[in-house]
């Protein structure tokens, strides 16, 4: 395995769910996407760090991948917080232990921004929330370029929980449910909404007022001149797009990894677009 290459850069997500881990270089001054790895996440409860020996081996596992598939060894990364995280001393413990140095800290809704838009993009005055378990990071990018971010205390375990107490199912079972069945439909007179879908398409009206109320204040306007960009695992509930441009009255799109070159299809699911951004941030970083 070859030695670090000083135009090589790592973003890591230690999700609660998922732990990503995204390596970039930088060729003739353009990204392209060296590998790529996932392992499901340990040592996190309910949104907090509950071992850090078990995220620190996680994040370990993650990093290790990456570095095999890109032939380069990473030892240096740029990881993603929320705006909210209390406890980044644990996380920051868990990636010491992991054996990895972090270079800088970003906010995990400024780094789904950066994956997604391009610069002129960013001048047009858009938002990016990456939507996770336990909560969903807002970031804005203002006329001029500048980032504002946020944190709305809402994510996807909110409508597994809704799932889990009216049709009276264990939170396994609801969140099976969900994935294999869920969706916000709009039904026509002939197909009616499931009660899956009745219980998720109510949630989403909340959720998505919620997220309507922080883009104002982060934007300063509604809807946000450039529209939303919904990223992260939570992004996936089919219909949540359309039903997020009806409600914000904008232009909503899933997240998906831009301005990287060899970015495969695989990889398109906006749940990609947190570690990319912050290994785009590592090289925005060093001017690359």
């Amino acid at each position: 395995m070859e030695s670090s290459v000083s135009l090589l850069r790592a973003g890591l997500d230690a999700g609660t769910a998922h732990v990503r881990c995204v390596l970039i270089e930088w060729v003739n001054g353009r990204p392209r996407l060296r590998s790529a790895s996932i392992v499901p996440a340990q040592g996190w409860e309910q949104g907090r760090i509950r071992s850090v020996e078990s995220l620190a081996g996680a994040v370990s596992a993650a990093a290790m991948a990456a570095s095999i598939r890109g032939g380069a060894e990473i030892e240096t990364v740029t990881a993603g917080y929320a705006d909210s995280f209390t406890q980044m001393e644990a996380l920051d413990a868990a990636l010491g232990r992991s054996g990895l140095r972090v270079a800088d800290y970003v906010v995990e809704g400024e780094a789904a921004l950066l994956a997604t838009t391009s610069d002129r993009m960013r001048q047009g005055g858009i938002s990016a929330a990456a939507i996770g378990v336990e909560s969903t990071e807002l970031a804005y990018s203002d006329l001029a370029g500048g980032i504002r971010t946020a944190s709305v205390p809402a994510g996807g375990r909110e409508f597994t929980e809704d799932i889990a107490s009216l049709l009276d199912l264990p939170m396994a079972e609801a969140e099976h449910r969900k994935v294999t069945q869920g969706g916000i439909a709009k039904p026509s007179l002939e197909d009616k909404a499931t009660p899956i879908q009745e219980i998720l398409e109510a949630r989403a009206g909340q959720y998505l007022h919620m997220l309507e109320f922080q883009i104002e204040q982060l934007a300063g306007q509604l809807p946000p001149p450039g529209g939303v960009i919904l990223t992260g695992g939570g992004a996936c509930l089919p219909g949540l797009c359309d039903y997020a441009e009806e409600l914000l009255q904008c232009p909503v799109r899933l997240g998906q990894v831009v301005g990287v070159a060899e970015w495969p299809l695989e990889l398109s699911a906006p749940g990609w677009a947190v570690a990319a951004g912050l290994a785009l941030h590592g090289g925005i970083a060093h001017g690359w």
